[in-house]
C-alpha cells in the first residue's frame, strides 16, 4: 500500500521561507546600490530602457521557473493521489469496509490540497501589491488548472 505522506507545519514553514527569499532577492536586484549612483553619470536613455528590459525579462524567466515548480510538485501530488486510489480500489476486493473508509481519508486529502493550492495563488497575489501583467497571466493560468483539478470528471 502507497505511504500517505501530509504536509507538516515545517514543510510549510520552508516553503514560504523560500518564497520570501525569492521575493527579497527580486526586491534587492531592483534597487541600485546607492554607491553606484553617485559614482556613475547617468546613462543614456537607450542604455536605460534596455537595462530595464533585461530586468523585466530576467524576472519573467524567475515567475516562469517558479511556475515551473509549482507544477511539477502539484504533478507529483496528483500522481501520488491517483496512485493511492487505484490502491483502494484493489483493496475492496478483500476488505470492503477498509477501502470505503481509505477512500474518504483519500478524498479527505485531496480536497485539503486543493484547498493548500487556492490558498497559496490567493497568499501569492496578495503578497504582490501591484502585480504586472505576465503575474496575472500566470496566476490566471494556475487558477484554470485549479478549476480544472475541481471539475474533471472522467
Amino acid at each position: 500500500m502507497p505511504q500517505q505522506t501530509e504536509r507538516s507545519p515545517q514543510t510549510e514553514r520552508v516553503q514560504q521561507a523560500e518564497r520570501q527569499a525569492e521575493k527579497q532577492a527580486e526586491r534587492h536586484e531592483e534597487r541600485t546600490p546607492q554607491s553606484q549612483t553617485q559614482t556613475q553619470s547617468q546613462p543614456p536613455r537607450a542604455d536605460q530602457r534596455e537595462h530595464r528590459a533585461e530586468r523585466q525579462e530576467q524576472r519573467e524567466q524567475r515567475t516562469e521557473q517558479r511556475e515551473q515548480r509549482t507544477e511539477q510538485r502539484e504533478q507529483r501530488t496528483s500522481s501520488r493521489l491517483e496512485d493511492e486510489w487505484q490502491a483502494v480500489q484493489y483493496e475492496f476486493v478483500d476488505d470492503p469496509k477498509a477501502a470505503v473508509r481509505k477512500a474518504d481519508e483519500l478524498v479527505t486529502r485531496a480536497l485539503e490540497e486543493l484547498n493548500t493550492r487556492h490558498r497559496s495563488l490567493t497568499d501569492q497575489l496578495k503578497g504582490n501589491g501591484d502585480p504586472q501583467t505576465e503575474d496575472l497571466r500566470l496566476a490566471l493560468h494556475r487558477y484554470r488548472e485549479l478549476f480544472k483539478s475541481l471539475v474533471a470528471v472522467k
